[in-house]
């Protein structure tokens, strides 16, 4: 019973056979009002007990009665994720936390597998470099020992970029969310294989050996002026076809 008169409140705090720590006094609470006090410094994963105490003109009242928390395991540290550095994957590395038994990877906020006592994972998953085919041109009639061939306007770009974090966890349940990093897949250099039909039909194509650049003279197209028709596949380790 405050006797009308609002009350300041403090809160004392201890590990189990530790020392009392103590708020300050704070507030201007009256009966039946809630207060709290946010508490920073504390050891992980510890057991720790506290109890409130109020005041005002007519003196302080008894502690409370104890009650007790436990603190959560730390969040992993040193998050880091690979930036192109493998064509098939993101590798997420991170620093334990002490007492975890477990590790969640999160990629753009979805939670993966849950993992063993480990420091790293390999994203398979992770979005896939692109390639964006060139447009291909034939000469048409142009020259009398070949075939002109050309592409243009062809690249490959690394693959999404994915936001990645890591939760620990033991018995006593999960730690708060690591800081984030950002990684992606890289991609290899493109290639080319140039392929001739075998007649006058978008059909029935073939490798001519050693067209494999952008730019090439077919020296092997027939000679009494058929026609043929051409395309290029372009391949980046890493990405699919194209």
């Amino acid at each position: 019973d405050d006797g009308g008169e609002a009350c300041e409140y403090r809160f004392r705090y201890k590990k189990s056979g530790g020392e009392y720590s103590y708020t300050t006094w704070t507030g201007a609470k009256t009966t039946g009002q809630t207060f709290y006090e946010d508490l920073s410094g504390l050891d992980t994963r510890s057991l720790y007990h506290f109890n409130a105490q109020a005041k005002n003109s007519a003196g302080e009242s008894a502690w409370g009665g104890e009650l007790s928390f436990t603190t959560k395991l730390a969040a992993p540290t040193n998050v880091q994720a690979t930036d192109g550095i493998h064509t098939d994957k993101v590798v997420i590395t991170w620093t334990k936390s002490t007492g975890a038994t477990g590790y969640q990877v999160y990629r753009d906020g979805v939670g993966l597998e849950w993992l063993g006592d480990v420091a790293t994972y390999d994203d398979t998953e992770a979005g896939a470099p692109t390639i964006t085919p060139g447009a291909a041109v034939a000469s048409d009639g142009e020259f009398a020992d070949k075939v002109a061939l050309s592409l243009s306007e062809q690249s490959v770009s690394n693959g999404t970029s994915h936001t990645y974090k890591v939760r620990a966890r033991n018995a006593t349940g999960e730690s708060a969310d690591s800081t984030t990093n950002t990684g992606y897949r890289g991609h290899g250099a493109l290639t080319y294989q140039w392929q001739r039909s075998a007649g006058n039909s978008d059909a029935s194509y073939s490798n001519i050996p050693g067209a494999t650049t952008a730019d090439y003279n077919d020296i092997g197209a027939p000679a009494d002026g058929s026609g043929r028709y051409y395309r290029c596949v372009e391949n980046a380790t890493g990405a699919a076809q194209a």
